[in-house]
C-alpha cells in the first residue's frame, strides 16, 4: 500500500463516520408538528394531526409556541 492509498482510505472512513453522526443527530432532533386539514368554520369537522418523535422532552412547550 502506498501512502496515497492510506490517505484516501482514511478520508473515506472519516467522511463515512461523519455521515453516520449527522444522520443520527437528525434522527434525534427535537421535532413536533401540528397539522389541520379540511377544517370548516363553525362545525369543527376535519382532520387534526399531532406528531412528535422521542427527542421532544415537553410536548406542551412546543404546542404553546404555535
Amino acid at each position: 500500500m502506498d501512502i496515497n492509498d492510506i490517505i484516501g482510505l482514511s478520508v473515506e472512513g472519516s467522511l463515512s463516520l461523519m455521515l453516520v453522526v449527522v444522520a443520527y443527530k437528525i434522527y434525534r432532533m427535537k421535532i413536533q408538528s401540528h397539522s389541520g386539514c379540511c377544517l370548516e368554520k363553525g362545525n369543527g369537522n376535519g382532520i387534526i394531526i399531532n406528531t412528535a418523535n422521542s427527542g421532544v422532552s415537553d410536548e406542551n412547550d412546543v404546542l404553546d409556541k404555535l
